[in-house]
């Protein structure tokens, strides 16, 4: 930075760092900043062009922003850039801007495209072009300088730059020798070729092209001049090119092209198009086009259009193949005769002066065919762009044509290439059958086309033709619908992935023709095509697809949650995975999540499945939102995976084995390489690049995190998750179940658990199809989770045994429906079972039982008897053997034990005895009270009706009468006003008279109309209110009525309950009485236990009063007998008849 810009009085020095937040800001601060600013430069001259590009894009910021305050924002500008110019200058020397337009970024020579006011680009390129008056330039470098400049895709600017090229050609030739300077000049020339093709390639500059012919050839120096010449002062090489010198250049523009017209193909394309639609007048002189006249002789004289084409299509599917194969093979013979470029005008041509047509050909379906099939590969972009070009345009009708035979194309049953088979198949009898509609393998090559032109519909589509679209997805086949879905949502990643402004770009950001059009983003088509409804009628092929293609960032927009990137989530996308995840388990399924777990992260797993918990929790099984969707789908995959750990890749003495055994290979070619010493080396290095690979996917395999395995351990150990995914029931009647639970007094005091139809039942059942390995790994797992070193220590005990305590680490209940499921669970399972009973029996040896959490203040002995006896354990007997043998091991406690055991089942049998008793008598009595209610409140309601309806009709009757005794001082009125007018008129009395009479006569009509009235509204009203009466009182009744059924049905539910509850408990006292033999786990614990219930007086006191109850099924009564029988027998085996006698009188046997 020299002295001088130091000293500039109130200047503002910018860095790189002061520009980029600059373009942030609004355009007073812009202006304000740069206007007398002092630029910090940076040292390095690589930073220095990514500062002046920086520069260009605030001033191109504030011009297009500038609105009507141009004429005072411009000088601001032009002097900070000249400024900012001379500083770089001065710092790095004139090289610099010969160098620096190769550094400017695509960002900026867009903006400068675009940018409607051209004095920024117009003073830059004066400096470029002013570049050349400098001796110590030298002209191929320039050239390379000044080529960066058509990037702007100016055909003004363009036309000077190839002017100039021709113009210092000229020179050259004067100056020097002729050969030399034709190979100098000439590779300037090809280099500005090689430049325009790469440019057309790139951007598509053909129009641009069009319009530079078009100026040359027409030599429109006035354009040129004032448009730009006048615009540069000093700086342009040569003043007033000639109408001469334009042409010229425009034939050697020509004749560079057409002699290399292998190293400028799309540039000797654009060249060709202009020849034939505008004329070769630079080429011969003048004259009218022969391809013009051609053009302009219409339809008629199009080549691709002969009759064939140009018929009626047919009906019937096997001739209308027919015609499309006719039509197809005619236009692969016009490709072979005419040139590509004139088989692309007059295809453009022919869509655009043909349709939208009313008239069904043979010509629609061989368009769309040959967009579809696209045999060379260069016609579908062109057909699709000028299709979607007349849906913007007209007004758009699926029945007319093109967009009929579009529609039609998709609907792969009508496909018009039936294979010999298909088009043969007739049976005799008369009835002709398409297959098509039955063939599950369409053509590939077809299938794979029309999806590209789904996409390419989708590049070019608008709000308005986003309903054509979704009328070809109406009749697509699976197949093409999931092909377009799979490029929409890996579009949709890409844009979630590289967006840095937290929104979705647009399918179309901009139209043709200064038409505004409503964008259409990339998220909200995609909403829209999966509400489609043909699409959800394929939920189970799409969504598989949709899940495996989805980012992290696209799960969490499909299942409406928002992200630093997703600040629109859809609304409606769940609805397509909701359709999926109601259904029934199968394969597919259960494969897809096995990728899922593998391929995806723990973030996008956790946003899929809270989706489907928040959305999908209907307990009844049936229901489209059933809670178990999480057995159906996912516990399998989970457990399975998780079991595995991150060994589902080679062990590494496999790996090792391999490499022995590659190595003894090695060994054994290297014998033979005086033979094949070539090929072996090829062969060994191929194995060994092979043997590499392994290794780093074997790597990267088990780096990898489980994800399985995490998700498993938080819903294990998640206090919300756990009850949610493995203790809720899942049946048809959960929710009268549970209500009629919570209303019994049995519920206040004592847990009743529900094992089977459980999320735990049903990951029993998946553990069971593991091998015992898995299983081993899940159980592991599984202990280490709930539970955790004891806190409790005891002087007297030794070391081993404090390292070994452990106590359970998580609440009771969950504890106690996984030892529910004791039966049904693997040795491994019963193991881990049998880990927790001991925890719990030990926590009464350690004190420790408060430090156990639990749901209620029972002991865990009655919170095991509460699960023995009231749940849906399945074959108790197993489980409560073990029971009492773990308890039978702790000496300190199982006499303690046993004790608890038998109090606890004689205590909560005559809670249920009670409490069944009452039931049954209350239920007698309201039964008797609705009787008796019903039968008296009808006669009774009646009878104060009548009354009610007696007493208005006599209120409006009297109304009545004393309106017409009012009525006489109306006809006072009257008479007073004749008076007046006898009074006024004494000369015409008899006159006066007939007028007093005439206005009684009026008066006494319109008395009798009012009373006529005022009868019928009274009349209306009382039937009326008769109808609100009648209906009010059906509405009482109605009410009444779903009370009581409610009522009823409560009572006969909670009745329902209480008898299975007391079915359960006289099972399990049969289990207790019965004789085990030799099976028991521990026969003395169980002797003992039978023995201390037979002789609980207490236990026969409410099997007395079950006894007595009429209401009890008489298989619990033939229960209730067994038991009483079983007890005497054994008091009469052990000899206690003292005991026996008084249970006799018990039960009044």
């Amino acid at each position: 930075m020299d002295v001088s810009s130091l000293l500039n009085s109130g200047g503002t020095s910018l860095t790189t760092e002061d520009l980029w937040g600059l373009l942030h800001c609004d355009n007073s601060e812009k202006l304000n900043q740069i206007n007398n600013a002092v630029f910090q430069y940076p040292s390095a001259t690589k930073e220095t062009y990514r500062y002046f590009d920086i520069f260009i894009q605030l001033l191109l910021s504030i011009l297009n922003n500038a609105g009507s305050g141009m004429q005072h924002t411009k000088p601001v500008i032009m002097a900070a850039l000249r400024n900012c110019i001379k500083g770089i200058l001065e710092q790095e020397g004139f090289n610099w801007l010969l160098v620096y337009p190769l550094h400017v970024s695509p960002d900026t020579w867009n903006q400068l495209k675009e940018s409607t006011d051209k004095s920024l680009l117009r003073h830059l390129y004066g400096l470029q072009l002013g570049l050349k008056k400098q001796d110590s330039i030298e002209l191929g470098a320039w050239t390379r300088s000044i080529l960066h400049f058509l990037r702007v895709e100016s055909p003004i600017l363009t036309c000077h730059i190839w002017l100039n090229l021709c113009y210092l050609e000229e020179q050259r030739q004067q100056q020097h020798d002729m050969s030399t300077t034709d190979i100098l000049d000439d590779q300037n020339k090809s280099v500005c070729l090689m430049f325009l093709d790469k440019v057309e390639y790139s951007g598509g500059a053909s129009e641009m092209l069009q319009e530079v012919f078009s100026i040359l050839q027409n030599g429109a120096r006035s354009k040129l001049r004032d448009e730009l010449e006048n615009h540069l002062g000093g700086a342009i090489l040569l003043h007033n090119f000639s109408q001469d010198e334009m042409v010229v250049s425009l034939v050697h523009f020509g004749n560079l092209v057409r002699s290399n017209k292998i190293l400028y193909p799309l540039t000797k394309m654009s060249l060709d198009r202009f020849v034939y639609t505008v004329g070769p007048n630079s080429q011969n002189g003048g004259g009218k086009s022969k391809g013009k006249q051609k053009l302009a002789g219409g339809i008629g004289r199009n080549p691709l259009v002969n009759n064939d084409v140009r018929s009626e299509i047919s009906d019937n599917v096997k001739e209308r193949s027919l015609q499309v194969r006719h039509g197809t093979k005619w236009w692969l013979q016009q490709m072979g005769i005419l040139l590509p470029i004139e088989f692309d005008m007059y295809l453009e041509e022919l869509i655009m002066r043909l349709y939208p047509s009313g008239s069904k050909r043979v010509l629609d379906f061989v368009l769309v065919d040959w967009a579809a099939r696209d045999p060379f590969g260069c016609h579908m972009e062109l057909i699709v762009k000028n299709v979607m070009n007349l849906v913007d345009q007209q007004s758009f009708d699926t029945e007319i044509a093109p967009f009929y035979a579009w529609i039609q194309m998709f609907d792969l049953a009508h496909d018009t290439r039936l294979s010999e088979i298909e088009k043969g198949y007739n049976i005799k009898t008369g009835a002709e059958i398409n297959l098509a509609k039955f063939n599950t393998k369409h053509d590939v090559a077809l299938v794979n086309g029309l999806v590209k032109i789904l996409q390419q519909m989708s590049l070019h589509s608008t709000t308005t033709s986003n309903l054509f679209i979704l009328n070809c997805i109406n009749v697509a086949a699976p197949e093409i619908v999931l092909g377009y879905v799979e490029w929409i949502v890996q579009l949709l990643n890409k844009e979630f992935d590289t967006s840095q402004d937290h929104h979705v770009t647009s399918l179309k950001s901009s139209t043709k023709s200064g038409r505004k059009s409503q964008q259409t983003t990339i998220a909200e088509h995609l909403e829209k095509v999966l509400m489609h409804p043909n699409v959800m009628s394929i939920a189970s092929l799409l969504v598989p697809t949709i899940l495996l293609q989805a980012s992290d960032h696209t799960i969490a927009w499909l299942t409406n949650k928002k992200t630093d990137r997703v600040s629109s989530p859809a609304r409606s996308g769940i609805h397509i995975l909701m359709e999926y995840f109601s259904g029934g388990s199968h394969l597919s399924s259960k494969l897809l999540m096995t990728d899922l777990l593998r391929q995806k992260s723990r973030h996008y797993m956790d946003t899929l499945m809270g989706c489907l918990r928040s959305r999908m929790s209907d307990p009844l099984p049936s229901s489209a939102h059933s809670q178990s969707w999480f057995t159906r789908h996912f516990l399998g995959p989970i457990l399975s995976e998780a079991s595995n750990g991150n060994d589902n890749t080679a062990s590494p003495t496999q790996t090792h084995t391999q490499q022995h055994q590659q190595q003894h290979q090695n060994q054994h070619q290297h014998q033979h390489q005086h033979q094949h010493q070539q090929q072996h080396q090829h062969q060994h290095q191929e194995q060994e690049q092979e043997l590499e690979l392994e290794q780093e996917q074997q790597k990267d395999d088990q780096d990898r995190p489980n994800v399985a395995l995490q998700l498993l351990q938080t819903m294990l150990t998640g206090r919300t998750l756990f009850p949610w995914y493995f203790t809720t029931l899942v049946t048809s009647d959960r929710v009268h179940k549970l209500g009629a639970i919570e209303k019994l007094f049995m519920s206040q005091h004592h847990v009743i658990y529900s094992v089977r139809g459980t999320g735990l039942a049903d990951m029993i059942q998946n553990l069971v199809q593991l091998d015992v390995a898995q299983q081993q790994r899940i159980v592991d797992m599984w202990i280490r989770l709930w539970t955790k070193p004891t806190t409790i220590t005891d002087d007297n005990m030794d070391l081993d045994t404090r390292e070994q305590q452990k106590q359970i680490a998580v609440p009771l209940d969950w504890i106690l429906q996984c030892i529910g499921l004791y039966d049904q669970a693997p040795a491994v399972v019963k193991q881990m079972m049998e880990c927790y009973m001991k925890l719990g029996i030990q926590s009464r040896v350690l004190n420790s039982e408060k430090a156990i959490e639990s749901s209620n203040k029972e002991s865990f002995t009655e919170m095991v008897m509460n699960l023995l006896m009231l749940s849906d354990t399945p074959e108790v007997d197993e489980l409560f053997d073990l029971y009492i043998q773990l308890c039978y091991r702790e000496k300190e406690s199982s006499e303690l034990d046993q004790e608890e055991i038998v109090q606890a089942v004689v205590r909560t049998l005559m809670i249920l005895a009670e409490e069944i008793k009452l039931l049954f008598n209350s239920q007698s009595q309201s039964e008797d009270e609705n009787i008796i209610a019903t039968s008296g409140g009808d006669s009774g309601g009646d009878h104060d009706g009548g009354q009610v309806n007696d007493g208005t009709i006599g209120d409006e009757l009297d109304q009545y009468t004393s309106m017409m005794e009012i009525d006489p001082v109306v006809d006072t009125t009257v008479d007073e006003q004749a008076m007046e007018i006898q009074g006024r008129n004494q000369y015409n009395a008899g006159k006066s008279r007939k007028l007093v009479q005439k206005l009684m006569a009026q008066q006494r009509e319109h008395q009798v109309q009012r009373f006529t009235t005022a009868r019928k509204k009274a009349r209306k009203d009382r039937l009326e209110r008769q109808k609100d009466q009648e209906r009010e009182s059906r509405k009482k009744q109605q009410q009444q009525q779903q009370q009581q059924l409610e009522f009823m049905h409560a009572h006969v539910y909670k009745n329902k309950m209480v008898t299975m509850l007391v079915q359960r408990l006289l099972n399990f006292i049969l289990v207790v009485l019965s004789e085990s033999g030799g099976n028991s786990l521990c026969p003395e614990a169980r002797q003992s236990v039978r023995d201390k219930l037979v002789c609980n007086l207490l236990l026969y006191e409410p099997l007395a009063t079950l006894i007595q109850l009429v209401e009890l099924p008489s298989n619990t009564v033939d229960d209730i007998h067994m038991i009483v029988g079983l007890c005497l027998e054994i008091l009469q085996k052990n000899g206690d008849t003292t005991t026996y006698n008084i249970i006799q009188r018990i039960i009044g046997d």
